[in-house]
C-alpha cells in the first residue's frame, strides 16, 4: 500500500491564515468568527495589526514631528533636539499600545454582557475587538494618504493629522467648540459605524450571543471609547494646539 502523501504543504501558516482572516473579516465576519469559535485566536492577529500600525506610523512620522514642532513653539516652549526621535518612540512603543487598547476595548463588551447575563470567554472578545481593526487601519492609510498628498507644510496642528469622515464635518468652520465635542462627533462616521457593526456579528458568531445583547455590548464599548479617547483630547488638545 502506498504511503499517504504529506498535507503539510497544503497548509497555511498560522501568519498567512490569520492575514486573510483580517482582510476578510471586514466583509465576512460571520465566516470569520464562526471559523474560530472553537479556539480563538488573537496573539498573531495582535501582531499583525501592530506591524500595520507601525508600518503606517513610521511613514506618518515626518507629520507628527512636524505637530509637534509647532505644538512646541506655540507654547513658547523650546523645541526639543532631535524631535523626529519621539515620533520614532512611539512607532516602537506601537505593540504594547495596540495590545493595551485590545484589552480595553475588551473590556469595555465584557462589562455590558456580563451585566446582561452573558457567559462569554475574554479571549473571545480579544479576538472580536482585534480582528474589527482592519477598519482603524484603513482609517490610518487614508489619513496618510491624504497628508502625502497636502506635504508636511500643511500640518499647523496636531487636528490636522487625522481627516475626518464624522460628524464634526458639519460643524462651521468659524465655530469655537471645545476638543471633547470635536473629538467626540469625528468617532461618528462610516468607519466607526462599519467597525461596530462587524464587533456585533463576531459576538454573535464567535460567542454565540444573542443579537440583543451583541448589538447593545457592541454600542456600548463604542460609546465607552468614544468618551474617553474625547476626554483625552480634551486634555492634551488643547496643550498640543
Amino acid at each position: 500500500m502506498a504511503a499517504p502523501e504529506p498535507q503539510a504543504a497544503s497548509k497555511s501558516t498560522p501568519f498567512v491564515t490569520d492575514l486573510m482572516r483580517l482582510v476578510r473579516a471586514p466583509f465576512a465576519p460571520t465566516g470569520v468568527f464562526a471559523e474560530q469559535r472553537d479556539a480563538p485566536t488573537f496573539w498573531m492577529p495582535w501582531l499583525i495589526i501592530s506591524i500595520l500600525f507601525a508600518a503606517v506610523a513610521l511613514l506618518a512620522s515626518p507629520f507628527q514631528a512636524a505637530a509637534m514642532r509647532i505644538a512646541a513653539e506655540a507654547s513658547g516652549r523650546p523645541i526639543p533636539p532631535g524631535m523626529e526621535k519621539f515620533a520614532l518612540i512611539g512607532v516602537a512603543a506601537t505593540p504594547l499600545i495596540t495590545l493595551i487598547l485590545a484589552a480595553i476595548g475588551a473590556v469595555f463588551l465584557w462589562l455590558p454582557l456580563m451585566a446582561t447575563g452573558g457567559e462569554v470567554r475574554f479571549k473571545g472578545l480579544m479576538c472580536v475587538t482585534i480582528f474589527s481593526w482592519p477598519i482603524v487601519v484603513l482609517q490610518q492609510v487614508l489619513n496618510y494618504v491624504v497628508l502625502s498628498i497636502k506635504g508636511v507644510e500643511s500640518v499647523q496642528s496636531v487636528r490636522d493629522l487625522q481627516v475626518s469622515l464624522g460628524l464634526d464635518l458639519l460643524i462651521p468652520t468659524d465655530a469655537h467648540v471645545s476638543a471633547f465635542l470635536r473629538t467626540f462627533l469625528q468617532g461618528i462616521g462610516p468607519l466607526q459605524v462599519w467597525q461596530c457593526v462587524i464587533v456585533a456579528m463576531g459576538l454573535m458568531a464567535l460567542e454565540k450571543v444573542s443579537s440583543g445583547k451583541a448589538w447593545t455590548a457592541a454600542i456600548v464599548a463604542y460609546l465607552c471609547l468614544l468618551v474617553v479617547s474625547a476626554g483625552v483630547a480634551s486634555v492634551f488638545g488643547g496643550r498640543m494646539g
